[in-house]
């Protein structure tokens, strides 16, 4: 995802909501193969624009008083609150916001 896609995804979430959470986690990888996901690898590039990413993003809502939380994702942890499910992008969202304290 590029950084103008990021913000406009993060721009329509706040439009379709009618309003801006109080707290956003924003789930952050340290590693390539932390970033893969399912069948999807990801590549050392895609970390760097990961990164990217998420600096922008963040900028852009603290930018609009939104207070931003960095989920740095932990495999191990993850796996364990994963169970059988399957692991998708959708399921690491939710992790991450189950990691924040609102």
């Amino acid at each position: 995802m590029s950084i103008s896609e990021a913000i406009a995804h993060f721009d329509e979430q706040v439009a379709s909501l009618g309003a801006l959470s109080a707290r956003l986690p924003l789930l952050t990888y340290e590693s390539a193969d932390d970033l893969s996901c399912g069948a999807e690898r990801a590549s050392v590039n895609d970390l760097e624009n990961h990164h990217e990413v998420i600096a922008a993003l963040t900028e852009h809502a603290r930018g609009r008083g939104c207070v931003v939380v960095h989920v740095t994702f932990d495999r191990a942890a993850y796996l364990a609150w994963l169970g059988h499910r399957p692991d998708n992008r959708g399921l690491r969202a939710l992790w991450a916001t189950e990691q924040v304290t609102f």
